[in-house]
């Protein structure tokens, strides 16, 4: 009896630290109005720690979260004010596919890089502009995609026709 008598008298205890915890989180997130999301900032931080294997393309070596759920390729670099150099995302598919790409709430400009079956690069769509919804269409059907930073395409010289290595592990 006393037991449920003291659980009894704790649970106005509970209800009100539940309460000023709800009170925190909430006066912790900004409002909307605060929140700036329309200016990418340069990265600042070291490797993201969601890096779990490594794609090699000639002298070019990116670290990259890999995506291979419908909602994992869904939600791709959404609502990323930055990814770091030479960090990315791998996308795998099940089969060959055409499906377009787009860059809805990217915030990042990047490059698209198509990889085949043959784990060669069949196609590369360099520069796609921050939070366009064009649809942005490989010439040949792919397997994969790596996405990175605009601008790695030109720099490491990556082309159509160039062969694609994954690692386990980030570099």
């Amino acid at each position: 009896m006393k037991r449920y008598l003291f659980l009894l008298l704790m649970l106005p205890v509970i209800f009100i630290a539940c309460e000023k915890m709800d009170s925190a989180v909430e006066s912790a997130t900004p409002p909307p109005d605060a929140v700036n999301d329309h200016v990418a900032t340069p990265f600042q931080g070291t490797m993201n720690p969601g890096a779990v294997a490594t794609i090699v393309i000639g002298e070019a070596s990116f670290s990259v979260e890999i995506a291979e759920s419908d909602e994992e390729r869904r939600l791709g670099l959404m609502n990323r004010e930055s990814i770091p150099p030479n960090y990315g995302m791998w996308f795998v598919f099940p089969e060959l596919v055409r499906e377009p790409f787009w860059m809805k709430d990217t915030q990042i400009p990047l490059d698209i890089i198509f990889v085949g079956d043959d784990m060669r690069v069949v196609d590369i769509i360099k520069n796609a502009t921050p939070g366009s919804e064009d649809l942005l269409k490989s010439k040949d059907p792919y397997r994969y995609v790596l996405e990175v930073n605009s601008g790695s395409a030109d720099r490491y010289d990556i082309e159509v026709g160039d062969a694609v290595e994954k690692r386990v592990g980030p570099k």
